[in-house]
């Protein structure tokens, strides 16, 4: 018996035993038959065994048990769909960063150049007010070279807590100096969602927006007021806002709650939106419904255009289909993605989580749009 399920048993034991020290074995015995919790526990110490002889009898004797047990649990994960993962405590911090859209950092886009670091970007109020310009070569951070290490290595770097520093050297094509010292401050980075938002022509305005996150319904309100309401500044009188183009290509998606906001803002009060159906809610067979809850912020006389592309995905086509579904406007393109799943994000020690499907989601006519 291999020490490791000596010490998973034993722990195993303790947990049923802390539960309850009345309990009876047959107690115990059904509890693990119900819902497979005995067939569970009894892969996870084999998978622990299978780590554990790998780690100590592998011809190669530096054996990267992380990389490892990833590698197994993403292979499993994958088997039921393509969007279940395992992320570890890097990729956990990247995907808050991509359902939150802000960061501490110092607002720099970044890319590669052979084995260079090449900065592509740098936002005013943040790196380009302490002196960075796009074409830098960052050679050290904090006193570390950087030449051939991984962009995410690098971007973890920068990344720290908002009111602490960061020390750049960097070289610049053309500067009288050849490599030149910087100090950063990092701050709240905010990644905005709708990158434009203008009038194409007296009365018709555009709005592109580009991904879900936690402030996408405030920025999609700001963009509506500016293009909808009258500036009380201009020095002559807009025409009302007769027609918008949504732009949702190339929108991967994101928050589902993201995506019920923008809509409760495009389509009467009390629509049903989307409902999603899954074990989570309750059982076999429960599902949740979303309905708009108050007055939409567009002008119902407002004519609709959404464009969408097949890289339209998730709750971009939330959105697409609950105007499609409800004739709120008319939808222009190609046929998108095809993502009707709804993930969850489970915190797991360490840092890292497990995002897994937890149900499918409907269009206002009943429509799944899983490809």
């Amino acid at each position: 018996v291999k020490p490791l399920q000596i010490l998973l048993g034993f722990g195993t034991a303790l947990a049923l035993v802390a539960s309850s020290v009345a309990v009876t074995s047959s107690a115990i015995s059904d509890f693990l038959a119900e819902n497979q919790r005995g067939l569970v526990l009894e892969r996870a110490i084999l998978f622990g065994a299978i780590l554990e002889d790998v780690n100590d009898a592998y011809v190669e004797q530096e054996v990267d048990i992380d990389r490892l047990f990833q590698t197994g649990v993403n292979a499993m994960l994958s088997s039921l769909d393509p969007y279940s993962t395992y992320e570890n405590a890097r990729q956990a911090e990247d995907l808050f960063l991509r359902t939150s859209g802000r960061y501490g950092g110092v607002g720099l886009t970044i890319g590669r150049d052979g084995d260079d670091v090449l900065v592509l970007g740098a936002l005013e109020g943040f790196a380009f007010d302490a002196g960075v310009r796009a074409g830098d070569r960052i050679l050290k951070i904090d006193n570390q070279p950087v030449r051939g290490l991984d962009l995410d290595r690098v971007k973890a770097m920068l990344r720290g807590e908002p009111g602490t520093n960061v020390q750049l050297l960097v070289q610049r094509d053309g500067a009288t100096e050849s490599d030149l010292a910087l100090d950063l401050g990092r701050k709240l980075v905010r990644l905005p969602d709708i990158p434009l938002a203008t009038e194409m022509r007296p009365g018709v305005g555009y709005i592109k927006l580009d991904g879900f996150t936690e402030g996408t319904a405030d920025e999609m309100a700001a963009a509506i007021r500016n293009l909808a309401l009258p500036d009380p500044d201009a020095a002559e009188a807009k025409p009302p806002l007769q027609a918008l183009v949504l732009d949702l290509r190339d929108n991967p998606g994101g928050l589902l709650d993201a995506a019920v906001a923008v809509s409760q803002q495009l389509v009467p009060e009390g629509t049903h939106i989307v409902s999603t159906a899954g074990r989570v809610y309750g059982g076999e067979g429960s599902s949740l419904s979303y309905s708009s809850a108050k007055p939409p912020l567009l002008p119902p006389d407002t004519r609709l255009v959404v464009l969408v592309n097949r890289n339209t995905a998730s709750a971009a086509e939330i959105v697409t289909g609950v105007v499609q579904d409800t004739d709120r406007g008319v939808v222009v393109g190609q046929r998108t993605f095809g993502k009707g799943l709804v993930q969850i994000v489970e915190p797991l020690p360490g840092g890292a989580s497990l995002k897994l499907t937890v149900a499918k989601y409907y269009t206002p006519s009943g429509r799944c749009i899983q490809a």
